[in-house]
């Protein structure tokens, strides 16, 4: 078998010649020397088996053969045409390949002339003093061990007594296991060449900007290797290609933004554009609020708005977001994406910038406060507000807390609304704390026995002064059923904080 006419289509060109025919009559001539070596004594289904064995062999040396013209001729290898050798040395063609157990031959010539060695895909073996075989094991090119054989080496004729006509000589294993390497092999192949064929070491599918993004940004960065190359182009900081992927890029944006791959060039998009481009892209954003809940809502939108969030330095930009966001602030509030944003705006954003803001969360403060990811975000929004106290604007705060203060009972009760009213004890202010004490006066034996109220009460005890301490105290001690509250497994908690907090603790004892 000459594989003199394989063309194009497996790999080889007509014009490839000296640089193919080289190795090709290498493993031409080792194939023969071996059938030359061992074709004496066998006959029948054993030498047509031995036969059909190299010739698979040569068929999987031509393929291999194939992938190393492919690397000798890439412009990005480092072989050349003068080191044909160093290709070829690294895939030597015929390696024993067996891993399963060994089969008997249909026929076998016991006048069989005697081998000086076994067969080439025999591993060598050897017998120990005592006469019993030795097995050592072969690893082939995927460092999987091939089959043991026991031979002994004063046996080696084929008599039916011999362990050698355990042999598997069939090429049906060969096909079996090891086509799946050269299906990966041909997969890997066609992935490291684009579709004008040209060869790409690690499948890297994009070179140049100008012949192969140019015009198609949008969807190259929807592809991992797109964009990989396009945020590669990015951080080479090019002023001309940063403007034609904006100017490509800027209408799909928010698409970008929640797209899985997408997402990563959208936010080094946003890294490197100055702020005449970002107050460009704001204005693109915000032209459609419902689109721009969709993004802050979305696990990767959201990302992406915290990244846009830091980079905004000029007022008429924050002040632009903060208004479109102003719209859609009480689905943010209960959204965990829209409370990254909203918190992201807090933290950079001046209070001045963010008002509107808190006066939209602040007319829904209780609706917020009883959410699950609403009062977390409440409590930033208190935060931020009193800022305005040094300001002397200390009416911003009030409208946030006054709706909380008048639903406090509720509030303290409820799962999620009881942080907020804690919070608002923890910053000590005097008005605030007086308007909870008020709408909770009468109240503390009940709250002081559940589960979320007890919080509460143990919060009043320490923050808001002896006096109101003093109140709680003696409300809980004077009640008709001090003793009820004492084995009451959160009564017993409050009981302890308010014998520390105020002075009854005298008169008790």
């Amino acid at each position: 078998m000459y594989p003199s006419n394989i063309g194009s289509p497996s790999g080889f060109n007509a014009d490839d010649g000296d640089l193919v025919n080289p190795l090709l009559e290498d493993h031409i001539t080792k194939l023969k020397a071996a059938i030359e070596n061992h074709i004496d004594g066998l006959d029948g289904d054993l030498l047509i088996t031995v036969l059909e064995d190299y010739t698979a062999r040569l068929s999987a040396a031509i393929r291999n053969l194939i992938i190393e013209l492919h690397i000798i001729r890439s412009p990005y290898s480092n072989y050349s045409n003068n080191n044909l050798e160093a290709a070829s040395s690294s895939r030597p063609p015929f390696l024993p390949y067996s891993t399963t157990p060994l089969q008997y031959s249909a026929r076998v010539n016991n006048n069989a002339a005697p081998m000086a060695q076994t067969l080439p895909f025999l591993p060598s073996t050897s017998t120990s003093a005592t006469g019993t075989p030795q097995y050592y094991p072969v690893y082939n090119n995927n460092y999987q061990p091939n089959y043991y054989i026991p031979v002994e080496s004063h046996d080696l004729d084929l008599d039916v007594s011999s362990p050698f006509i355990k042999l598997n000589l069939s090429d049906d294993h060969y096909y079996h296991h090891h086509h799946q390497y050269d299906r990966y092999d041909r997969q890997r192949l066609m992935a490291s060449h684009d579709h004008h064929g040209v060869w790409r070491p690690g499948g890297t599918r994009y070179y140049s900007f100008e012949q192969e993004v140019r015009g198609r940004v949008c969807s190259v960065a929807t592809e991992t290797d797109g964009c990989n190359f396009l945020i590669n182009r990015l951080q080479n900081g090019n002023p001309e290609e940063i403007h034609v992927i904006f100017s490509e890029a800027k209408q799909n944006l928010c698409l970008l933004m929640v797209h899985s791959v997408g997402n990563d060039f959208a936010k080094n998009l946003i890294q490197v554009l100055d702020q005449d481009r970002l107050f460009e892209l704001v204005v693109l954003l915000t032209r459609d609020v419902w689109t721009l809940k969709r993004v802050c809502s979305h696990g990767l939108g959201a990302r992406a708005m915290q990244e846009l969030v830091m980079r905004l330095m000029m007022s008429e930009q924050q002040d632009l977001l903060i208004s479109a966001m102003a719209c859609i602030a009480l689905t943010l509030t209960k959204s965990y994406n829209g409370n990254l944003v909203i918190n992201q705006c807090l933290i950079h954003f001046d209070a001045d910038i963010v008002e509107p803001l808190l006066v939209v969360i602040a007319g829904n403060s209780v609706e917020i406060a009883t959410d699950k990811y609403g009062c977390c975000i409440l409590q930033s929004c208190i935060l931020k507000a009193t800022d305005f106290i040094l300001r002397d604007k200390p009416e911003v705060v009030y409208d946030l807390v006054v709706e909380i203060i008048k639903k406090a009972h509720l509030l303290s009760e409820h799962s999620f609304g009881n942080y907020v009213v804690q919070y608002l004890t923890e910053l000590k202010m005097p008005q605030v704390n007086e308007g909870i004490m008020a709408q909770l006066e009468g109240k503390f034996v009940s709250l002081s026995m559940s589960k979320h109220g007890s919080h509460v009460v143990e919060k009043l005890l320490k923050n808001t002064g002896e006096e109101n301490a003093n109140k709680i105290t003696n409300e809980i001690l004077s009640s008709s059923s001090p003793l009820q509250i004492l084995q009451d497994p959160f009564g017993n908690f409050v009981v302890q904080s308010a014998l520390e907090a105020s002075t009854v603790r005298s008169s008790v004892r």
